[in-house]
């Protein structure tokens, strides 16, 4: 992480810390950073991070859209344009507290 662009952090339930960089996500539990999501391809950024009730995240992307993870980083789905989606571009995160 030394010559990483940090884009975002976020605290989970659980109470592990992601860290969101352009290019990946990192979750540090105990003092131990893994990784824990990076998308298959270089051209895509990773911007903002989010977790739902559910412990699921969300990411904000340039070129995924908006991208879905299980608790534990593994791919539900990403929405952008090909599924109908107006873009491929979102740029921030706010979880609705009151659904």
């Amino acid at each position: 992480l030394l010559n990483a662009h940090i884009k975002s952090f976020l605290k989970r339930r659980n109470g592990e810390v992601c860290i969101l960089t352009k290019e990946e996500c990192f979750t540090k539990s105990n003092g131990t950073l893994k990784a824990f999501y990076k998308p298959d391809s270089t051209e895509i950024g990773l911007f903002d991070i989010a977790e739902s009730e559910d412990a699921s995240i969300w990411i904000a992307s340039k070129g995924m859209g908006l991208v879905h993870l299980t608790a534990q980083g593994s791919l539900i789905t990403s929405y952008a344009d090909l599924s109908g989606f107006p873009t491929n571009t979102i740029t921030g995160l706010i979880i609705d507290q009151n659904d």
